[in-house]
């Protein structure tokens, strides 16, 4: 089986139709190695990274906080709010009809 992915992005920021940010990137990958050529406010760069680069930067975490300390950080913890519980069904005596069917 043969791999190859081709991606590529630009992004233009203008402030009032002046530029601030140009940057843009073009990359190949053929299971191998991944070519990734761009450039970011009129310098160009090139790098090539092999499976084991991609794996590290894949298991870099973006923040060092976990996502549930951030929620609880930014939200408040879950103290004081009720839990839902499941209520249990308890089986009793069926109720008998007291109420007599139409005759036809």
């Amino acid at each position: 089986m043969s791999i190859n992915v081709k991606a590529s992005g630009e992004i233009i920021q203008t402030i009032n139709g002046e530029i601030i940010a140009d940057a843009g990137f073009k990359s190949d990958y053929d299971g191998k190695k991944m070519k990734i050529k761009g450039y970011s406010d009129g310098k160009q760069f090139y790098t090539e990274l092999d499976p084991k680069d991609i794996q590290k930067i894949l298991a870099t975490p973006s923040h060092q906080t976990s996502l549930e300390e951030r929620l609880i950080k930014d939200y408040g913890s879950r103290k004081g709010q009720k839990k839902s519980t499941k209520q249990k069904k308890v089986k009793g005596k069926n109720k008998k009809h007291t109420r007599k069917h139409a005759k036809k």
